[in-house]
């Protein structure tokens, strides 16, 4: 579907490889290799090893070209996968349960916290399942306007230590 839709597709494995499948190696997903320190793994469709465990796939890609194939994604691709567009240049495909709002209750219930007592703190779409399911949450000043309408507080830019600003007004003092 992503070649017909003319659009570079990557897949993130569980132990952080970074799989794409055309030789045409693609800005964004050599960008995302060098922030996550993910290994960057070409293979042809048919040499992706069938045993690897996928953590999500993605379109990684310029902006107007993930633009032009969103409206021609089926409906029922959108109903079974949870879809963000997590930033201009990436769309994510995850299971509907592999949320990060999922992860941090599930994260609670294992350390014995309620949800009620979670903070949170995001700044992009795939944060919004978070910020909206934590007791407490918390937008990053350069946070998207739909982070930042939802959050209970804004907070400072990332680049100005805006978690660290939050995290010491609201969780060290009185």
């Amino acid at each position: 579907m992503s070649k017909e839709l003319k659009v570079n597709m990557q897949t993130i494995t569980t132990d952080s490889q970074l799989f794409v499948t055309s030789p045409d190696i693609n800005y964004y997903s050599v960008l995302d290799t060098f922030y996550t320190h993910m290994q960057l793994r070409y293979r042809p469709v048919t040499e992706v090893p069938e045993d690897i465990e996928i953590a999500k796939i993605m379109w990684a890609d310029y902006p107007e070209n993930i633009d032009n194939a969103l409206p021609n994604l089926p409906e029922d691709l959108l109903d079974k996968f949870d879809c963000i567009r997590s930033e201009k240049w990436f769309f994510e495909f995850m299971n509907p349960l592999a949320t990060k709002g999922n992860a941090a209750i599930e994260l609670g219930k294992h350390l014995g916290i309620d949800a009620s007592e979670i903070l949170t703190a995001g700044d992009q779409n795939n944060d919004l399942s978070m910020i909206e399911k934590g007791g407490f949450s918390i937008a990053m000043g350069n946070a998207i306007d739909t982070i930042k309408e939802k959050a209970d507080y804004v907070t400072d830019t990332n680049n100005n230590d805006g978690l660290a600003k939050a995290i010491e007004k609201f969780v060290f003092e009185d």
